[in-house]
């Protein structure tokens, strides 16, 4: 199986100071997104899947999309992403208003768990 490297475009300034964008390797990537599309995943998956969202940050997300999750189900998880998502913010803005900065520019994200939990 070929192995292939994540890479990303940036932009920089030479040495004449001007911007130039150009590939580099990422060197300790991290997943931000977990396609488990058509795989005969069912209820059962709850607990582990919660288990994964409660360990990861506010901007990864898995696509769950065409398998047998019911909707109860489905609302459950979308909830616990919610409150996730609720106390990251509070935890948030503790810290911003002790370090003594604006902590009015953070603020959940009505969607985050559509973002975070596709189907």
């Amino acid at each position: 199986m070929p192995q292939l490297d994540n890479i990303e475009e940036i932009t920089k300034k030479n040495e004449e100071g001007e911007e130039v964008k150009e590939w580099v390797t990422i060197k300790n990537p991290q997943f931000k997104h977990l396609n488990i599309c058509m795989n005969l995943i069912d209820d059962d998956v709850k607990e582990d899947l919660q288990a994964v969202l409660e360990r990861t940050t506010d901007d990864f997300g898995v696509t769950i999309s065409s398998n047998k999750l019911t909707e109860e189900v489905i609302e459950e998880i979308h909830q616990k992403i919610r409150d996730l998502h609720k106390g990251n913010v509070e935890i948030l803005t503790k810290q911003a208003e002790e370090a003594g900065e604006d902590a009015s520019t953070i603020v959940e994200d009505p969607h985050i768990h559509l973002k975070r939990l596709a189907v």
